[in-house]
């Protein structure tokens, strides 16, 4: 069975920290973050296009959703902290947020952004914490 998007069919999962597996799972199931998608080096890295790790995940929005950032920040604080995970919120502008979570042995930042350029978001295409 291949990959995601094509990519190698090995699980990309161990590149990621088990935070940062656990906050991507916590993302995913709130309904806030539909219309976002993962992207940066995370996205590469579970697509199997790269072999490292990466110290962020990041989720992106189109401009014609921005209004939908803040939902998501305030549902993904009120997530994080029914998770038990403490969290600081390292920036906050209407187009752009960074949530630093901090785990019990690591940290993991977490950008919430709208898109400078357009670009057309895909659905999930498994039952991975990812989208």
């Amino acid at each position: 069975m291949g990959g995601l998007a094509g990519g190698p069919s090995r699980d990309q999962r161990f590149l990621l920290t088990a935070l940062q597996v656990r906050v991507a799972e916590i993302v995913k199931d709130l309904p806030e973050s539909a219309g976002f998608a993962l992207a940066g080096g995370g996205a590469l890295v579970v697509r199997g296009l790269i072999d490292r790790t990466t110290r962020d995940l990041d989720y992106f929005t189109t401009p014609e959703e921005a209004e939908t950032l803040i939902g998501l920040r305030d549902a993904l604080m009120t997530a994080l902290e029914r998770a038990g995970l403490d969290y600081v919120i390292v920036r906050d502008v209407p187009t752009f947020v960074r949530i630093e979570v901090q785990g019990e042995q690591d940290r993991c930042e977490v950008d919430l952004a709208v898109t400078i350029e357009r670009c057309r978001l895909s659905a999930p295409t498994s039952d991975r914490p990812w989208r």
